[in-house]
């Protein structure tokens, strides 16, 4: 991955925090050869917009963690999938 967005599903107590999330993703990038962008999103829309923002039309998202991440996530994409459709 070039990118990787840490955040969390905001409406599950159980949630890991993101900042844990960065920490383990920082060590597992730390093995690659590659440079790539950790950062933190308060929630996943934020997340989203911000990688959505770098992304081009050849750019693969690879969203992770549980299905109601996704599920939160999910109007917000097909929303903006539909736009760039039109435009």
């Amino acid at each position: 991955f070039d990118t990787i967005a840490c955040t969390k599903f905001l409406f599950n107590p159980r949630a890991t925090d993101p900042h844990e999330l960065k920490v383990f993703a920082q060590q597992v990038t730390q093995l690659t050869d590659k440079s790539q962008t950790v950062f933190i999103a308060e929630s996943p829309l934020s997340a989203w917009h911000a990688v959505e923002g770098q992304m081009t039309a050849n750019d693969l998202c690879c969203i992770a963690g549980s299905l109601f991440l996704i599920a939160e996530l999910r109007d917000e994409i097909l929303n903006s999938k539909t736009d760039s459709e039109t435009h």
